[in-house]
């Protein structure tokens, strides 16, 4: 397990995730972070390394036509590419005729952080922050504790890791981070 957060902020989306991989008996230092920048996109993904390396390098971001909405390309086009993907390289499972897979992701796209659950449902927040991982609920309290303060987002995403790494023995404090500026237009 791990813990990935992100924080959108005025100027940029940040994902950071710690660099732990774990089982019921063992763990390992992984020397591929768990974040990483792939064209316009950037992830942070928890579960399985599989999942992961698939991710970052088997799955074609779908390109995005001139006119289309963001919402639409997101929740149509790279929803149905990523599931193809996966499908594909035999990452998915079925169970009671819905598809799942071994994980979560966070991902920035533009201005907007968003979360892919294990069921593929896609999520953004009102909030600026997500959280995914074994760590999660002890990240988004001291994202949510932090958000009022007058602190750097670094700053913030690091104190979140560090405190799921307190409490949660499947999360490491060596931390990575991938950034994406966002554009100077914003869409709606």
């Amino acid at each position: 397990m791990t813990c990935i957060v992100g924080i959108n902020d005025q100027q940029k989306i940040i994902i950071a995730g710690d660099n732990l991989g774990s089982s019921k008996l063992d763990c390992i230092q992984d020397k591929k972070p768990k974040v990483f920048k792939k064209g316009d996109f950037i992830f942070g993904i928890c579960g399985s390394y599989k999942v992961m390396r698939i991710i970052e390098y088997i799955f074609e971001l779908p390109k995005r036509e001139v006119e289309q909405d963001r919402d639409k390309y997101i929740y149509k086009a790279f929803f149905q590419s990523i599931i193809k993907c996966l499908s594909d390289n035999n990452a998915i499972y079925k169970e009671k005729e819905e598809v799942f897979w071994n994980g979560e992701l966070l991902f920035g796209y533009q201005d907007e952080l968003y979360c892919l659950s294990d069921n593929f449902q896609i999520n953004s927040s009102t909030r600026d922050y997500l959280a995914t991982g074994s760590g999660k609920y002890h990240a988004l309290a001291s994202l949510h504790a932090t958000q009022s303060l007058k602190i750097d987002t670094k700053e913030r995403l690091t104190t979140a890791i560090q405190s799921a790494d307190e409490f949660v023995i499947s999360v490491d404090n060596k931390i990575d981070y991938v950034e994406l500026e966002k554009p100077l237009t914003q869409e709606k």
